[in-house]
């Protein structure tokens, strides 16, 4: 931390119900801090807008904050449009998640240029606009869930290059999926584990897909039944994508041995790539796939 941020000074919490940190510096800024009922996490709310001030004491609240209750210093932002053209570049950050109305294409490009996020990006906005570029880095994260993937292209979903990956009301065809999955067999991916696209529509000829492929029947000796998504994306999934069972699916192999499953349900297509270390979830399993989730 630098001079100009070691000489703010945490003057007291106060106990209120939303408690607030004052910070003194000439000024007073409010910040309120409020703990997560589920997690017990604590949430930092910062309504600082003086931009020559703001990124400095953002650095002194979260590494107070983080000490106070000895937690991982990591930066987790859930911001709206506004706010999102308002992080600091240069910022390496763990999980990004925007909320609220839309979020234009550019806007997302123009961001990942600056920030990079490791772990986790969530965007439960819309995304106006058809100029996502392919290189955007927002396909690099770990982890990637889309809530309305209606402008994304194709190539966009050949293009993620993390570990996985969720994308709602898509407007793909079943020529597109097959398009996905030979570029996968073509490539050197070792990464991608899981990729689940809901369709805007029904796929109508899933048959075009396993014709298209030299299909692996599934046998027990040979992987699991079902898969499950061990990943911090569950926290924001309906049950139902988590746990997949791919005894209704093929399976088909790549040159380096690689074995992956394709299945396709009505409007939703999977695609699974199996290590060969994942064991067989209990079943039947207690999870509750009526519980309420966001989308």
């Amino acid at each position: 931390m630098n001079n100009l941020a070691q000489t703010l000074i945490v003057d007291k919490l106060k106990d209120i119900p939303a408690p607030i940190f004052i910070i003194s510096s000439k000024m007073s800024l409010h910040f309120g801090v409020t703990i997560d009922s589920e997690t017990g996490l604590p949430t930092v709310e910062f309504p600082v807008r003086e931009e020559n001030f703001r990124d400095l004491a953002f650095e002194a609240i979260h590494f107070y904050v983080c000490n106070l209750f000895r937690l991982p210093n990591d930066l987790q932002f859930i911001v709206n449009r506004e706010w999102a053209k308002q992080i600091p570049s240069r910022r390496k950050i763990k999980n990004l998640v925007f909320t609220r109305n839309w979020l234009y294409s550019k806007e997302i490009n123009d961001l990942f240029d600056k920030v990079e996020v490791s772990n986790g990006i969530w965007i439960r906005a819309d995304i106006p606009g058809d100029d996502l570029r392919e290189d955007s880095n927002v396909f690099k994260s770990n982890t990637l869930f889309i809530s309305n993937s209606r402008n994304l292209k194709p190539k966009n979903y050949k293009n993620f290059q993390g570990v996985h990956a969720v994308f709602l009301y898509a407007l793909v065809e079943e020529k597109d999926m097959v398009a996905f999955i030979k570029h996968w067999m073509e490539s050197n991916n070792t990464k991608l584990q899981s990729m689940i696209i809901r369709s805007n529509s029904v796929f109508r000829h899933p048959e075009y897909v396993k014709s298209q492929f030299i299909p692996i029947e599934w046998g027990p000796a040979t992987r699991p039944s079902h898969y499950e998504v061990k990943s911090a994306i569950v926290t924001f999934l309906p049950p139902q994508y988590t746990l997949l069972d791919c005894t209704k699916g093929f399976d088909i192999r790549r040159k380096d041995g690689r074995l992956a499953t394709v299945l396709i349900e009505e409007d939703i297509f999977s695609f699974v790539v199996w290590n060969g270390n994942e064991v067989q979830p209990i079943l039947p399993d207690k999870r509750n796939f009526n519980r309420s989730h966001f989308t």
